[in-house]
């Protein structure tokens, strides 16, 4: 399951957040599968591991961001700090009105 801030649903599903930024050990996701959400499915089209300081700023819309470096705490979680060098996963993603053939 692919998780997403309470706040951040509607905007996913409404197709307005199509980027995240994912603070991972390894991919969670896998580019040109489905995952659920909880609240619908998301297709992902393109994962790739990117240092912090290198999110585009033609990704921070996408992300639901006005600033890197609320990118930065939206990847954040427990005691974990995100900062230039940190190591994290852009997921591109659309939301999926309906699963695939396959998929429940």
């Amino acid at each position: 399951m692919l998780m997403f801030r309470p706040k951040d649903r509607a905007r996913v599903a409404r197709g307005e957040i199509t980027v995240s930024f994912r603070l991972w050990k390894y991919a969670h996701v896998k580019a040109g599968k489905a995952y659920p959400t909880g609240f619908g499915l998301v297709a992902i089209e393109d994962v790739q591991q990117i240092p912090a300081a290198l999110i585009a700023p033609e990704d921070l819309g996408p992300a639901g961001c006005p600033t890197v470096e609320d990118v930065w705490r939206s990847a954040e979680h427990g005691n974990t700090h995100v900062g230039p060098e940190t190591m994290l996963y852009r997921v591109q993603f659309r939301f999926l009105e309906e699963a695939p053939p396959g998929l429940p």
